[in-house]
């Protein structure tokens, strides 16, 4: 029975992927509002995970506060306000702050800076991810409102590839005090198998963006693979094998779109140092 464990996981995350996986290119090939709403919902959802995971170390009135600010962060994205972003930022710390006062209890800064954490994560990191759809033009001209596309598609290929050829190959540790399962060969072979499908989409689609493409297939790799780590390095110390068991054979949706997360602010910052140097 343990021996065929591995490969139910497996068939779920397989038919999961086929069922949802059509369905979120659809939703980020749509862009504007749907991608919106499908940001907010994940944002909600990873808040809630978080939350769980926090137990009892943030109290019912950070949690409201939290859930109202990743909503706020991801609409002040999709307005294209800035200010009212980091207005928000400083809203929740201030009335985190006010609730500790009240509230009389201990580790009173530790409580805020909780609630400061699940409030921006991972909210802010997919207000990045409706910026650059929202960005009117970038270095890769025609092929912009495919970019978020292409991200996701690279995440899935790199995410992918890294967990066969570390399942066929793997020996070496890679981080193993983070996460004991992941391995040098599988990283490796994420890259290069990614990096081989962002040369393909470079040739394929305009041959003079070739080293954009080829950069920007690297820069989502390093930043989705900080972005697994991370959510390891959080349920590592809660003590919580998955953020939630919402998507069968996947875990909950901080452990399936960590990756994604992280390509958020990486991506954008990129595309806008480009656009300026360009």
């Amino acid at each position: 029975m343990a021996g065929g464990s591995p490969d139910l996981s497996l068939l779920k995350r397989v038919l999961v992927a086929l069922v949802f996986g059509p369905l979120i290119i659809g939703i980020f090939l749509k862009g504007g509002l749907t991608i919106y709403v499908f940001l907010a919902v994940l944002t909600a959802i990873g808040q809630w995970e978080l939350y769980n995971m926090f137990g009892d170390k943030v109290r019912f009135p950070h949690r409201i506060i939290g859930f109202m600010a990743g909503l706020f962060i991801v609409t002040g994205a999709l307005l294209a306000r800035s200010a009212f972003i980091f207005g928000i930022f400083v809203l929740v710390v201030s009335s985190s702050f006010i609730i500790e006062i009240i509230s009389g209890k201990e580790n009173k800064l530790g409580n805020v800076a909780l609630s400061l954490f699940a409030a921006v994560y991972p909210a802010a990191f997919c207000a990045f991810l409706l910026m650059i759809d929202r960005l009117p033009a970038t270095v890769f001209s025609g092929f912009s409102r495919y970019l978020l596309l292409f991200v996701i598609l690279v995440v899935w290929i790199f995410d992918t590839a890294s967990y066969f050829t570390g399942r066929a190959f793997g020996k070496h540790p890679f981080f193993s005090g983070i996460s004991p399962k992941k391995t040098v060969e599988g990283f490796i072979g994420g890259m290069v198998i990614a990096t081989a499908a962002g040369v393909a989409a470079g040739l394929f689609i305009d041959r003079s963006l070739l080293a954009h493409f080829i950069f920007l297939t690297i820069l989502i790799c390093l930043s989705g693979q900080a972005g697994d780590l991370s959510e390891s390095i959080i349920k590592r110390d809660m003590g919580a094998k998955d953020s939630s068991h919402i998507i069968p054979g996947h875990g909950g949706i901080l452990d399936r779109f960590d990756s994604l997360f992280f390509t958020g602010p990486a991506v954008y910052i990129y595309l806008e140092i480009a656009a300026h140097l360009n």
